[in-house]
């Protein structure tokens, strides 16, 4: 083997050991011990501790902490010593500490926007139970007053009876005045026309004989009197023989005069 050879075969053996070694520093501490090795290995085929540091992505002085300790035979646990150690497990606890510090922190915060959620959904519960009693309370207030404008005009049509709705009729009907006035209002709904037409020309024209609007002619059967056969005089007599021949008219299809 020539020297050119020896030196490729060396130096890639150099390479293959830094790799290693690379690797194992990654995996965590519990592979500190084969980096070391591999470390002390490439170094005592010539590498020197500032490609070592290259290769592996540390500092010249923790490839030297590399090379004391596995020239000690591993004596401390780590290559650092056991006060780094302890500062590594003191920094790894605070940043638990601050981790869960944060999570409480985030609990606090969720539960008081809760909280806040909360108060907002009950002021609004209460906003619109003060809104509806309000409501109530209008409507009531409404009613009472329109009570009151009723009873006022109830107590004025009292006082002064020229304001009263009711108008006794001028000319009162008598029993067969108004037999034949019914008669012909119900008429009124039958199906043929023709007889819809004469019931309307028979009621309007009792209407016009009595000398009433419709208004005066439709009141409250307290408001109107009966008047016995024997109290009517002649014209009511002629009247109804009149109305009696309009009627006959109609039905045997004529039209009433």
């Amino acid at each position: 083997m020539n020297d050119a050879t020896f030196c490729l075969s060396q130096d890639a053996s150099i390479q293959a050991h830094l790799e290693i070694a690379k690797k194992a520093i990654a995996s965590g501490e519990n592979d500190l011990r084969r980096a070391a090795e591999h470390i002390a290995e490439a170094h005592k085929q010539g590498a020197s501790q500032r490609r070592i540091a290259a290769a592996i992505g540390k500092s010249v002085s923790t490839v030297n902490r590399y090379l004391n300790w596995h020239d000690s035979g591993f004596r401390d646990e780590t290559p650092f010593g056991p006060e780094s150690k302890a500062k590594r497990q003191r920094a790894r606890v605070r940043a638990t500490e601050r981790t869960n510090s944060g999570k409480r922190s985030r609990g606090e915060v969720a539960q008081d926007e809760l909280a806040a959620a909360l108060a907002r959904a009950q002021a609004a519960q209460a906003d619109a139970a003060r809104a509806r009693a309000e409501a109530i309370r209008a409507t009531d207030e409404a009613m009472r007053a329109k009570a009151e404008a009723v009873r006022e005009r109830l107590r004025s049509g009292r006082a002064d009876p020229s304001h009263s709705t009711a108008t006794a009729p001028r000319h009162p009907l008598d029993r067969r005045q108004r037999d034949l006035l019914v008669k012909a209002l119900g008429m009124l709904g039958s199906d043929q026309v023709g007889e819809r037409a004469a019931a309307a020309l028979i009621a309007e024209k009792q209407r016009s004989k009595l000398g009433m609007t419709w208004d005066e002619l439709v009141v409250n059967d307290q408001d109107g009197c009966d008047l016995d056969e024997d109290e009517l005089d002649d014209d009511d007599e002629l009247d109804d023989e009149d109305e009696d021949r309009d009627w006959k008219c109609h039905e045997a299809g004529e039209q009433p005069n």
